[in-house]
């Protein structure tokens, strides 16, 4: 993404307006965090991507890229629509104009995420790096507006009065917006127009593949009588589906404001969240918005990104803001399922509302329980015995119906997953024999080939198993040295360095997930296999397995000391599943019980022990 940096390890949080969540029937396989956000007024409502970084040579600088945009992170935003971005790379320390607004945008995030301590603590982390840097003091530098950074607290009209101060006074500006106020009385537009003191205004008009207009005919006929403005659409190059002429236009959801100017070869832009209306527009008592203004050099004079209309729409079709924003289909309830504690704690997010006496909890039509007087304040923990029912349902889906009895009302959740690691994996199952070979392929393409390949043989590729898989078909190795010891020794070996090297590059979870975890291809999920599995496999080779896992064990405890210390239950739990050993040593020993029992004490210790390589003289 930025040449010589590289991701900084840590996690990821997802921000979410619980109004917006649209329930649907998957459970939950990506280990992030989410955080749900109840506004209290309008829509919760910026795209922004803020990924901590750190330089790759050997002086290993912090930096922060910053991206705002008007795509959703729905499979539309990023795959289908017509959408709009800036990235910004921010290095440790240095000046930049979007210090300020950063600051008061990871204050507010703060404050949602005030009753999740880990998502708490990401956000401090990126804002103690914000802090580090150097606000500008002067608003032009090098003859060039320096980035600004709006967090939607203050209204945008004045956002931008202040931070333009006159400097697109007789500039033109090119408007892209899905969507629009239904009042006649075109507010924000006015707004931009008369306190900018703008030339010529040209807006995007959003349309049906069929030519209807997605806007009141009232409000197309309000903004085609405004001085100076007409409705204009984007070139069809760049919205169209494809080269035929049949092919439908992708729908617009950019939104971008673009002051232009060819006499002084100026182009500044607002990129970000913000459509043309009221909500949009409001400040803290309307939606929560962000974007970037940023200026852009122009070595040829700019022209508008816009055509004019050459004739009327057909019809009219309008469409809200409503209809991509949130709904009033969520609830201010906050569920978590801790897998590791197997606990489930409530919480009530609207901070100026008094939760309801009793709710009842609804999962794929199941009552699994009532939440009883829940305080505005404090989490509660629920009942073991329902924090098990949701457990079991979770295993199939992560989304839940909550009812309150006294109103009628209700809404969806969407239940917050802790521990994932823990949680039993439906999607793909892999046997003890398999589980080896999948650790000793070496690349990423190999790995999704063989997955597809044993979900294809067994007849079971659902849509969750592609969700993983890659539809790849080059390298399927199917040989049998993976009955032999060499091929049992080989996997956990290659097994070993993965956890090293994610440890190294301080990607913990990674190293949490492929031994404790109950992934496909962790080991618990292997020695697990071992003992259930009727596969028809080797004892011996069974027998071997649980001792090459006893020693990458003791070898990682060992080199890892710091790690597995912080993770000493599961190491417990683990060395308690090395205890079916003792099921193959009896089935190896059963012919001749005697010696074979006397050659295994020998033969243990020996094969636990890590001998080092002794370099042959010559």
């Amino acid at each position: 993404m930025v040449p010589g940096r590289r991701l900084l390890p840590g996690e990821i949080v997802v921000f979410y307006d619980v109004n917006g969540l649209e329930a649907g029937e998957g459970s939950s396989k990506l280990d992030i965090r989410l955080v749900p956000v109840h506004h209290p007024h309008g829509v919760f409502h910026p795209k922004t991507v803020l990924i901590s970084l750190q330089s790759k040579g050997e002086q290993e600088e912090r930096g922060l890229a910053v991206l705002t945009m008007s795509a959703n992170l729905t499979k539309s935003g990023w795959w289908e629509n017509v959408e709009c971005a800036h990235l910004e790379f921010l290095r440790d320390g240095e000046k930049t104009g979007l210090r300020d607004g950063l600051l008061s945008y990871l204050t507010h995030l703060a404050a949602q995420a005030r009753v999740f301590p880990k998502a708490t603590e990401a956000i401090r982390d990126v804002r103690r790096f914000v802090r580090r840097l150097t606000p500008y003091q002067r608003r032009i530098v090098n003859r060039q507006l320096t980035p600004r950074f709006w967090d939607g607290g203050d209204k945008l009209i004045d956002f931008l009065a202040e931070s333009l101060r006159g400097q697109v006074k007789g500039m033109n500006l090119d408007v892209i917006s899905p969507y629009f106020d239904d009042d006649p009385a075109c507010e924000p537009l006015n707004d931009l127009i008369s306190h900018l003191r703008l030339s010529k205004v040209r807006v995007f008009l959003p349309r049906e593949n069929t030519g209807e207009a997605l806007v009141g005919e009232e409000y197309f006929d309000a903004v085609s009588s405004l001085p100076n403005t007409s409705w204009a659409v984007l070139p069809t190059e760049l919205t169209a589906l494809g080269k035929d002429s049949k092919a439908g236009s992708r729908f617009v959801h950019a939104k971008v404001y673009r002051f232009w100017s060819r006499r002084t070869r100026r182009e500044i832009l607002l990129v970000g969240s913000p459509n043309l209306t009221r909500p949009g527009h409001g400040g803290k008592s309307q939606n929560r918005e962000a974007a970037i203004l940023v200026e852009v050099e122009c070595r040829v004079p700019p022209r508008s990104w816009l055509t004019p209309l050459d004739q009327p729409p057909p019809a009219f079709e309008p469409v809200s803001e409503a209809e991509e924003g949130a709904k009033e289909g969520g609830f201010p309830l906050s569920l978590v399922f801790d897998w590791e504690k197997e606990t489930l704690t409530a919480r009530w997010l609207a901070r100026k509302q008094t939760p309801p006496d009793r709710l009842c909890l609804i999962m794929q039509g199941n009552h699994v329980g009532d939440v009883v007087s829940l305080q505005r304040d404090d989490p509660m923990v629920l009942p073991p015995e329902m924090a098990q029912q949701v457990a079991d349902e979770l295993k199939l889906t992560s989304f839940a119906k909550v009812l309150d009895p006294g109103s009628d009302s209700e809404g969806d959740i969407l239940i917050q997953e802790e521990g994932l690691h823990r949680k039993p994996y439906m999607v793909v199952e892999l046997t003890a024999e398999e589980i080896l070979r999948y650790w000793a392929l070496l690349t990423v393409e190999q790995r999704a080939a063989f997955l597809e390949q044993r979900t294809l043989l067994r007849g079971d590729l659902s849509a969750d198993a592609l969700d993983i898989t890659t539809r790849t078909r080059g390298w399927v190795q199917d040989n049998n040295i993976f009955a032999e010891m060499a091929g049992i020794f080989h996997a956990f070996r290659l097994m070993e360095q993965s956890v090293e090297k994610d440890i190294e590059r301080g990607n913990e979870r990674n190293a949490l997930w492929r031994l404790f975890g109950e992934k496909y291809d962790s080991l618990t999920v292997l020695l697990n296999r071992l003992e259930n599995e009727d596969e028809g496999w080797d004892p011996l080779a069974r027998y071997v397995t649980v001792l090459c896992a006893e020693q990458v064990i003791s070898a990682l405890e060992e080199k890892l000391p710091d790690f597995m210390e912080a993770h000493r239950k599961d190491i417990k739990r683990l060395r308690k599943r090395l205890s079916i050993k003792q099921a193959f040593r009896r089935i190896i020993c059963k012919q001749d019980r005697e010696r074979l029992e006397e050659f295994l004490e020998w033969f243990e210790p020996l094969f636990l022990k890590r001998f080092q390589p002794v370099e042959v003289e010559r």
